[in-house]
């Protein structure tokens, strides 16, 4: 399990960040990971390698690097994954990787600023989408490609459609209380919002019960 933040890492082979090898599992929660490289391969930033399980929850990953062609961001090769609450941005290959016949089910995420959303590699893979913003991916359930309107650190501006545009309450994923996407720091409450919501000291803009 990893809930920290992920920075300026290096590798001359697979993942400068992050890597996860053969049968085990890996769990991250409210990571940032950026401006990790690697310098002959995929996966600048996280690289799995037929997971067991992996998870990847409320991330952002952005501004990692791989030499050209190779995917910057993440790399699955094999295996499966799901993403939830991940936000893809910065990379000048692609924010995500697919290969050797993994499933990646994506929710709720932001892909925006990438040269490319998704790349397959020639084993190729299968991505299953909702309730996520693409660029330049055709997504499914719920999907839309509006450009995200990110301010400081990736927060969402006001007028953004990402904002209560995701499948799930924010309370049932533990995104409510203390956690925001907007730029005016007010708590994600109702609908979840796309993407990766970061910590915030600001309080609801309304009154909210909690049970």
């Amino acid at each position: 399990t990893i809930r920290c933040n992920v920075q300026s890492g290096s590798a001359g082979g697979h993942g400068g960040g992050v890597v996860s090898s053969i049968k085990s599992s890996l769990f991250m929660s409210s990571c940032v990971v950026s401006s990790n490289t690697t310098t002959r391969d995929n996966g600048g930033g996280i690289y799995l390698y037929e997971p067991a399980r992996a998870e990847i929850f409320n991330c952002l990953i952005v501004s990692n690097n791989a030499p050209p062609t190779y995917t910057d961001g993440m790399w699955i090769d094999s295996g499966t994954a799901t993403l939830c609450n991940v936000t893809f941005s910065g990379h000048d290959t692609a924010g995500l990787g697919i290969n050797g016949g993994a499933v990646v089910t994506v929710t709720n995420s932001i892909f925006w600023g990438n040269n490319n959303d998704v790349l397959y590699g020639a084993f190729s893979g299968v991505m299953i989408s909702a309730y996520s913003d693409f660029q330049t991916e055709a997504g499914g359930t719920g999907c839309i490609s509006s450009a995200t309107q990110f301010s400081g650190f990736y927060l969402l501006s006001p007028g953004s459609l990402c904002v209560d545009s995701g499948g799930e309450l924010s309370r049932s994923l533990g995104l409510m209380l203390w956690k925001t996407t907007r730029v005016d720091g007010h708590w994600d409450d109702g609908v979840v919002d796309m993407g990766y919501h970061p910590s915030t000291v600001w309080r609801p803009k309304t009154a909210i019960t909690i049970r």
